[in-house]
């Protein structure tokens, strides 16, 4: 009787349009409605047994979170709002109604939550109680969004990511009566923001701008700074200490106040959306989560493109592959091969520089076969690599390394990595975001006879996809030339042969003579 209460329970709490939550004592989820799951984005199995403090994020108020439990901790039910967090990040306003539910002994053995998200409400409640100017800056960021979204709405239409950023900055510059917006990003490997497109009438401002989320340096210290930290909005006025750095060039480019944030994208990269006004139109609070949809648009328009653009990265090298392999037909010597290797990568893909290294003994310089990509000229300019570390003063060469270990190996950020030699560290080596190697390995007793070297500004350029088909490319070329070796062996031993036969003839007709 007590299971098909239960179901019969569970059934009806299911059709409720209202978000239901019921956890234990120790805060642990037991069960959500369908509702719930809608309005979060996260699954019923992803859920139970969890806490609900998986929905609170960066600025969900600890002051709010105290508050419940208080309440909770003496036995009464809680009512109010919170700052949840969906599984894709986005925020919303959470109604609580919290209740404890109690035993036949008035011992409290369940917490039974009504939640909706009451974001809509909140926002035409700010409308309400704004002045009608304060209105005008509501209904502004409402269509700053919908232009956002309209304007980024195809990663690759045939405008380039910096002039559909630069039509958006446009756009947002008319549209919030700003004198300067500008959009930038901050690399997975840290360092400072690049500006990737800028407008209105104090756009030059930006040209002075260095920006880090370290906030151990003074460019780290400032509103923008926090907001790349936190991944929040943050509204700031050059009265405020954070902005003592920049207050003499705020003013002499006739800014004031700032509304600055942040998002991330899938891949880890930061998004930062800037807008800058004067003293005279300043900016209100209340309107950050608006701000917040225009720059996750705007990180969500980057995952699109990054994705279009890695589809296409491993279209270049499988045309690659297939042209390498098609090439291999009609080679007939190893420098060769290796040759249209590197060739083949540079011209069908858009790495930096391509490099190979071919030698038969020990002991001996690698002898570069054969480089070719945009940075080709600065690569002849690197140590020439040993087959020995020992004998390098100024960092061992990658291709040593690779030659030594026998292994692929893959240097993110190689600017950084000193074992490499001191020219990694100065322009424009130092800006790329990753160098691999690949040994050539024989098929018959896997010694390395070659080395093939990848270097690409993109430090997540060598991905799962890519790494197996420039894997494939590397096994073509090492059977390739196996076989030329193997087809030269048997000239070999065939003029050895027909010289041998050659010889025996000739001293048989020399011997029939002397008889």
């Amino acid at each position: 009787m007590s299971e098909r209460l239960n179901e019969s329970l569970f059934l009806l709490l299911d059709q409720i349009t209202d978000a239901i939550m019921i956890t234990d004592l120790t805060e642990k989820i037991l069960y959500v409605n369908s509702a719930f799951t809608k309005m979060t984005g996260y699954s019923f199995s992803e859920l139970i047994n969890r806490k609900p403090e998986m929905l609170q994020g960066v600025e969900t108020s600890s002051e709010t979170r105290k508050k419940i439990a208080a309440t909770l901790q003496h036995g009464h039910a809680f009512d109010g709002e919170i700052l949840n967090y969906r599984k894709d990040g986005r925020s919303f306003w959470n109604y609580l109604s919290i209740s404890p539910v109690r035993d036949q002994d008035g011992q409290i053995s369940y917490y039974l939550s009504i939640q909706r998200d009451v974001s809509v409400d909140r926002t035409m409640l700010l409308l309400r109680h704004h002045t009608e100017w304060e209105l005008a800056e509501v209904v502004a960021l409402y269509r700053a969004l919908s232009v956002t979204q309209q304007i980024l709405s195809e990663p690759h239409s045939g405008v380039s990511v910096s002039d559909r950023l630069g039509e958006l900055c446009d756009h947002l510059t008319q549209m919030l009566h700003v004198n300067l917006v500008y959009v930038g990003v901050l690399d997975r490997q840290g360092g400072r923001v690049r500006v990737l497109a800028a407008s209105g009438p104090s756009r030059h401002y930006v040209e002075t701008l260095e920006i880090s989320d370290d906030e151990l340096t003074e460019e780290g210290r400032g509103p923008a700074g926090q907001s790349l930290r936190t991944l929040s909005t943050v509204l700031a006025h050059a009265s405020d200490p954070s902005l003592q750095l920049w207050r003499d060039k705020l003013e002499r480019f006739g800014l004031d106040s700032t509304l600055v944030s942040s998002a991330s994208t899938e891949s880890g990269r930061k998004i930062l959306l800037s807008l800058y006004r004067s003293a005279e139109n300043p900016f209100i609070a209340g309107v950050e989560h608006l701000m917040e949809g225009i720059t996750k648009e705007i990180a969500a328009f980057f995952d699109r493109v990054e994705t279009y653009e890695r589809l296409q990265m491993i279209q270049s090298y499988r045309n690659a592959l297939r042209a390498f392999q098609r090439s291999l037909l009609a080679m007939n010597d190893a420098a060769e091969i290796m040759k249209s290797l590197v060739d083949v990568i540079a011209t069908h893909t858009e790495v930096s520089c391509v490099d190979a290294f071919m030698t038969g003994t020990k002991d001996v310089p690698l002898e570069r076969v054969h480089v070719a990509g945009p940075l080709a000229i600065h690569f002849l300019q690197l140590p020439p690599p040993h087959t020995t570390a020992h004998l390098h003063q100024d960092g061992v060469p990658l291709p040593t390394q690779v030659w030594q270990t026998g292994k692929k190996i893959v240097i993110i950020n190689p600017a950084q990595d000193e074992s490499l030699p001191s020219l990694w560290r100065i322009p424009p080596l130092c800006d790329m975001g990753v160098v691999s190697g690949w040994p050539l390995l024989s098929p018959r007793d896997n010694t390395v006879f070659g080395v093939i070297t990848i270097t690409a500004q993109a430090g997540d350029t060598f991905s799962q996809e890519v790494d197996v088909l420039i894997e494939d490319m590397v096994q073509s070329a090492a059977l390739a030339m196996e076989r030329v070796e193997a087809r030269r062996e048997m000239e070999r031993l065939q003029q050895y042969q027909e010289a041998g036969l050659e010889a025996q003839h000739a001293f048989l007709a020399l011997s029939d003579e002397e008889t």
